[in-house]
């Protein structure tokens, strides 16, 4: 209990960040600012300039997600910018995004994301039935390997800036405004909801693990660069190394090929490895061990 005290404090650098500007948002506001703006944003960059000004092309899968990815993504984040600069008054790198060494920490974030990633499908695997075949075709360079390096990209993008929405402001915000335990807890229940297509109750638990574990990087670290490279790795390597599902979706490129034979609670099903138990025993025993280290360094 000390040691969540010790993590869950108004003194962190994340929430002391928050104050240097003119006026901090109501949690009122908030809580439902976020949905609003991915809503707004989707929205206006979807229907109207695709539909509206593009006369509804018929994109494939890969380029559909890039357009989501490094169009629609960083329009959303460029409707949070408006709301940071001209209503709060503050620097938009107060979030999170401060702090020396930034790539460095976002290269750590990114290593443990695929070790993490990993280790859950090594699991899986090895609890179920399942065919491994590695995506080598005349075609490699264009099929596989570009759509791989280009959905990099794309995952440093995207993974990025939701950390910098939901981890960065979205809890920063609700943990000054209210306390830092019922922010992580509002932000946590906001992303999950986000990602309610196609969740299961397990995959609902994985996703509120994700986002705790993440809660806890960002409080431990004082920013977010470790958790934006973390996220962008954990989405990348389970789609584009190992071939499967991420949050439901189809994967549009990856190295290996690997269909899974088993019970849902195993494999994470229609939803991808996000709805696995073993995501569950990854992520307790990450936060464990973050909790355990915290203490160490406390110390």
């Amino acid at each position: 209990m000390n040691k969540l005290k010790y993590l869950f404090n108004q003194s962190n650098e994340i929430f002391t960040q928050a104050k240097t500007g003119k006026r901090i948002s109501h949690p009122i506001i908030a809580f439902f600012l976020v949905p609003l703006i991915i809503i707004i944003g989707s929205v206006t960059i979807e229907l109207f300039i695709i539909i509206k000004l593009l006369n509804k092309p018929e994109f494939s899968s890969l380029t559909q997600k890039l357009i989501s990815f490094l169009v629609t993504v960083p329009f959303v984040l460029f409707l949070l910018w408006c709301w940071v600069h001209f209503f709060e008054k503050r620097k938009f790198s107060s979030i999170g995004l401060y702090g020396i060494n930034g790539f460095k920490k976002f290269a750590k974030g990114f290593g443990y994301g695929m070790l993490m990633l990993s280790l859950t499908v090594i699991l899986i695997l090895f609890f179920t039935k399942a065919s491994i075949s590695f995506s080598g075709s005349p075609n490699f360079m264009s099929k596989t390997f570009l759509p791989a390096i280009l959905m990099l990209i794309a995952y440093v993008v995207q993974g990025s800036i939701e950390e910098i929405i939901a981890r960065g402001w979205h809890f920063q915000v609700l943990g000054v405004r209210l306390r830092p335990w019922l922010g992580a807890l509002l932000s946590t229940i906001v992303f999950v909801l986000l990602h309610a297509v196609g969740l299961g109750i397990l995959s609902a638990i994985n996703l509120t693990l994700f986002s705790l574990f993440l809660v806890i990087m960002v409080l431990k670290d004082g920013n977010i660069w470790a958790a934006c490279g973390w996220h962008a790795a954990w989405n990348w390597t389970m789609e584009i190394i190992f071939g499967l599902k991420v949050s439901g979706e189809t994967p549009v490129a990856s190295f290996l090929k690997i269909n899974l034979e088993g019970k849902d609670m195993i494999t994470g099903g229609a939803f991808g490895p996000e709805g696995s138990i073993f995501a569950t025993i990854v992520f307790i025993f990450a936060i464990t061990i973050s909790l355990l280290n915290l203490k160490n360094n406390k110390e």
